[in-house]
């Protein structure tokens, strides 16, 4: 009974195990990194560089614009029709790409009127790079048609990659301009 009962859910209880997976890892790797970053390049640089990734994600928002929820839906609904689903996935990663680019052009006008994006632009375009990740991984696509598992694989290599990359590469103060790089590569 208990059997059969489970078998009626085991793909929702499957997604929702790979899920949980992600989550405890995301949970789990800051408590593994930042020690070791605060320690060998300082709060003062850390600190920028959350400030940095803090504005990059209002570009992520942007870009994302909503479309990874009302994407879901859509490609739930035509899963079955792969000439429409063909066409949501298309579309949804056109414009994302419009949405990158005016990101990017804001950013550009950002450079020239702020001093501060000025004086560290190199840590701004490693940490904008992520923003490349939100077009090319639709996240959406797999929740739509409910394979949770490669959502999972993809954000457990890139966790690990950032998380190794950062042990093996920032070894001084001096290298903290690459955290981001190695996050934004990760993503990508």
């Amino acid at each position: 009974m208990i059997r059969k009962a489970f078998s009626n859910y085991s793909l929702i209880i499957k997604n929702a195990g790979y899920l949980s997976v992600l989550e405890i890892l995301k949970l789990i790797m800051p408590f593994i990194a930042l020690p070791y970053l605060i320690r060998i390049i300082g709060g003062e640089k850390y600190g920028m560089i959350a400030f940095i990734q803090t504005i990059i994600s209002y570009f992520s928002v942007f870009i994302n614009f909503g479309l990874d929820i009302s994407a879901v839906r859509s490609v739930a609904l035509a899963r079955n029709n792969k000439v429409m689903l063909s066409e949501i996935v298309s579309s949804i990663l056109s414009i994302k790409l419009v949405l990158w680019f005016i990101s990017l052009g804001l950013l550009i006008i950002a450079y020239f009127l702020h001093p501060f994006i000025r004086e560290n632009i190199l840590l701004v375009c490693f940490a904008f790079l992520a923003c490349i990740a939100d077009v090319l991984f639709p996240v959406w696509y797999y929740q739509g048609i409910e394979k949770m598992k490669y959502i999972t694989f993809i954000r457990f290599f890139s966790i690990l990659f950032y998380t190794c990359s950062i042990f093996l590469f920032i070894k001084k103060q001096d290298d903290y301009i690459y955290i981001p790089l190695f996050q934004s590569l990760g993503l990508i």
